[in-house]
């Protein structure tokens, strides 16, 4: 390992503990003065940089919130973009998205607390959370087209993602429960990794037998 080697990481690492420290000052700003009276300023100084530097982190002021969702989802995408050594996409799906609930999720439990708050008050953050539900429908559909050796005007692999991703979405919703602000969900959130994993492989089996029915 090189000095250069060595500078990067620590470089790295900073910059992973900054981003981290700005996400945490989002949330307990929100969650103490909601989201209009929260100013990227504000979340700035709590977080001890300048909002210049906030901005060399983060396009808008809800981005901060989504942080470790954000870089959990980016490291899905990679890791569906190399196809599996052994078994299918839909599989390897499965045990990704199994890890990402554990221990409350990538935000946590106190942030996702805030975040359906926030969501049931403002549907620019639901907006947000359905990007990277979005983002995995398309590295989904990317590694399907791969595995089946689709031609690029296939719709299968298109048609069979976007199964799987509505039903994960109904499995581990976020913020899309409340349709209309100040109401709340019309059902109860799945609130343990078991009943996320109940869903999960329910929507697995129902595209696995949609694949086989159209192929």
């Amino acid at each position: 390992m090189t000095v250069t080697d060595i500078d990067g990481g620590l470089r790295e690492r900073k910059k992973a503990q900054r981003r981290l420290a700005l996400h945490e000052a989002a949330v307990e700003l929100f969650e103490k003065n909601g989201y209009d009276a929260t100013t990227v300023a504000q979340i700035a100084a709590s977080a001890g940089v300048s909002p210049r530097t906030y901005f060399s982190y983060f396009p808008t002021k809800e981005a901060a919130l989504f942080a470790p969702l954000d870089d959990a989802i980016s490291s899905l995408e990679e890791a569906l973009a190399t196809p599996p050594a052994e078994g299918d996409v839909l599989s390897f799906l499965r045990e990704q998205v199994m890890e990402m609930s554990a221990h409350g999720g990538p935000l946590g439990p106190h942030a996702s607390r805030v975040l359906d708050a926030l969501a049931a008050e403002h549907d620019h953050i639901v907006g947000h959370a359905l990007r990277y539900l979005d983002r995995i429908g398309q590295a989904l559909s990317r590694a399907l087209r791969t595995e089946l050796g689709s031609a690029d005007d296939d719709a299968l692999p298109d048609i069979a993602s976007a199964a799987a991703i509505a039903a994960l979405a109904a499995s581990m919703p976020v913020g899309h429960d409340f349709p209309h602000k100040g109401t709340r969900p019309s059902r109860p959130s799945a609130t343990s990794v078991e009943e996320i994993q109940r869903d999960l492989d329910r929507a697995i089996e129902f595209t696995r037998a949609g694949l086989a029915a159209m192929q």
